[in-house]
């Protein structure tokens, strides 16, 4: 490589770091909710001194009432360590991505790098797509897991490449202990560790020693180094399904299954031809996951790759199998589909430079400059829709932004003093657990920041406040809030249909009055020495039956199932145990407990 390539290579990276950290922290302006529901998860499990290293969470809380998604604690327990260095709050959930981003982008010139031994041009142009393509952008602010396996499985197939180069078993078993370690991040992770069975099968049947070794080793150390999770799945199969159970066509009947399949087909050729993704959250909706004329390339590369034999192949089929996974999916997602990305922009600048080559000698000169500019052009456009994406209001709503402007509200008034908070439920927040994982700092227990209540609902207090208190709701409780005393300290914007909110401070003694009165009207069962339900707080709690449940509290019948085996109740407990007895009797039968706080504490499905 030439002194002024080497300049360019490194220009070239700084773009790309450039673009990745730009408004970090307000493109997108707030967070996504699984992203609040990953942080909030591996709290959780980095305070649970029972929770098994090798083990899986849900990730949706109780409130959610599914759990489509388990979590690898190893993967939990990453983002607890990422989440104690950023300190919680908007850089948690930035730092949790953009470190994967970063490993991404590097990890892709290390693919290139070896992709492209044989055809040295095409290097530079496939460094400016990884640095720069919109795809990868909009990835880089919030994938999460899904990003991290991109990322690891990125780094396993260029070690791969430079194992069967050199022929070099140790790089192998590095390339599979990378591709194992990838299978604790997300489930598209499977669709990696299906590349090395499809080499070492075709190397077996050719008679390929030299290709077999390699592939065997990569993946023998990947199933090693991945063992302990698909032993916790063998133990637990409804853990690794939940989510192919919701998603994947191929449960479906046969054919309804083949007619999504082909929907599948043409909805995926639009988005890499036509038009975006319509979800907000993955891209501009009007432009192509990859700007047309680079689908174009990576096509080519692709099909050129068979011809060529050599390292291309190997990323023609890894990116086949990450678009595979999509087609078997129900509906067309950019998301799902990203881990194929670096793939194919190094196919897209192989696929460029083999064409030039198939130029005549003195045309390909003048081809050379066609394809930079068809690349810089691409870039350009990518760029463009990635700053309108940041700065979009569609994208404000889609990433929470209402939420995290209610948060820093809160945070601002709490920081002259100390209060409770209090936020009324589907009306100051879409999702409470936005604004409690924003407040929440590493290591808090994952105990809720904030409470969940609505003043002029049935049950207004459910505990009584101890300090003053900050409410929200979406600022229909003025009146209200004036007859205890309290004043409106901000208001968040309403643009662009997104939802409003009014933060209230309520005094302490008022507020502790009100909640007093309202208290007693309920009995206080007394805490008792024997008991496995735990109180954590003095209060009213919700016990909620559904399906055919029998229930005893302090050996008194709650629930039966002759008489009353569903509904809810209320009882005011002091803080400490009490005997909670509880038998679900049919498969869908639930018991719940609902807090003071408002929030699940304790579930029997």
């Amino acid at each position: 490589m030439t002194r002024g390539a080497k300049l360019l290579l490194v220009a070239l990276v700084a773009l790309g770091g450039f673009l990745r950290l730009v408004r970090l922290l307000d493109w997108p302006p707030g967070p996504y909710i699984d992203e609040v529901y990953v942080v909030r998860a591996a709290r959780l499990v980095a305070t649970d001194p029972e929770a098994p290293l090798f083990g899986t969470t849900p990730l949706e809380p109780p409130e959610a009432g599914f759990v489509n998604y388990y979590a690898s604690n190893v993967y939990l327990r990453f983002v607890a360590v990422v989440d104690a260095l950023a300190g919680g709050g908007m850089p948690t959930f930035r730092a949790v991505s953009v470190g994967p981003a970063f490993l991404l982008l590097f990890g892709g010139l290390l693919l290139s790098w070896e992709a492209t031994r044989a055809t040295p041009q095409a290097f530079l142009p496939s460094a400016l797509l990884l640095s720069s393509a919109m795809w990868l952008l909009t990835t880089a602010r919030w994938g999460l897991n899904a990003l991290l396996t991109s990322a690891l499985s990125t780094v396993a197939t260029a070690l791969a490449l430079a194992a069967f180069r050199r022929s070099s078993l140790a790089l192998a078993a590095g390339a599979g202990a990378v591709l194992g370690l990838a299978q604790y991040s997300s489930v598209a992770a499977r669709l990696a560790l299906g590349v090395p069975v499809v080499v070492l099968a075709w190397a077996l049947l050719r008679r390929r020693r030299d290709v077999a070794r390699p592939a065997g080793v990569v993946l023998g150390a990947a199933f090693l180094v991945a063992l302990p999770l698909f032993w916790h799945y063998a133990r637990n199969p409804g853990r690794e399904t939940a989510r192919r159970k919701e998603i994947a066509v191929y449960r479906k009947p046969p054919a309804e299954a083949l007619a999504e399949l082909a929907s599948n087909v043409t909805g995926y050729a639009a988005l890499f031809i036509l038009r975006g993704d319509q979800n907000e959250r993955h891209g501009s909706r009007h432009l192509p996951v990859l700007p047309a004329a680079l689908s174009g390339l990576a096509l080519a590369g692709a099909a050129l790759s068979f011809r060529r034999k050599g390292a291309p192949v190997l990323l023609a089929v890894t990116a086949a199998a990450f678009l595979a996974g999509g087609l078997l999916s129900s509906g067309v997602n950019a998301f799902r589909v990203s881990p194929a990305a670096p793939y194919l922009l190094v196919l897209a600048a192989l696929g460029g430079a083999w064409l030039v080559e198939a130029l005549p000698e003195r045309r390909q000169a003048l081809g050379s400059a066609a394809m930079w500019a068809v690349f810089s052009v691409a870039v350009l456009t990518d760029v463009t829709h990635f700053v309108d994406w940041g700065l979009s209001p569609r994208t404000r709503g889609a990433f929470g932004g209402p939420e995290r402007e209610l948060a820093d509200a809160i945070a601002l008034e709490r920081a002259p003093g100390s209060f409770d908070v209090l936020l009324s439920p589907g009306t100051a927040a879409r999702n409470e657990f936005v604004v409690d994982v924003l407040l929440g700092r590493p290591g808090d227990g994952g105990r809720p920041s904030v409470r969940r209540a609505t003043l002029s609902s049935g049950l207004p207090w459910r505990y009584v406040p101890s300090r003053d208190v900050l409410y929200a709701d979406d600022g229909r409780a003025a009146p209200l809030v004036a007859s205890l005393g309290g004043r409106e300290a901000r208001r968040g914007p309403d643009a662009s249909g997104n939802r409003s909110w009014a933060l209230y401070v309520i005094p302490g003694r008022a507020a502790a009055r009100a909640a007093e009165a309202f208290l007693s009207r309920f009995p206080l069962l007394p805490a008792e020495e024997a008991g496995d339900f735990v109180a954590g707080e003095d209060g009213l709690y919700t016990l909620l039956a559904r399906g055919g449940v029998t229930a005893t509290l302090h050996g008194g019948s709650l629930f039966d199932v002759t008489t009353r085996p569903e509904g809810s109740t209320t009882v005011r407990l002091a803080r400490g145990r009490h005997r909670l007895e509880v038998e679900t009797l049919q498969p869908g039968a639930s018991f719940e407990v609902t807090a003071p706080n408002g929030f699940l504490c304790f579930e029997r499905r």
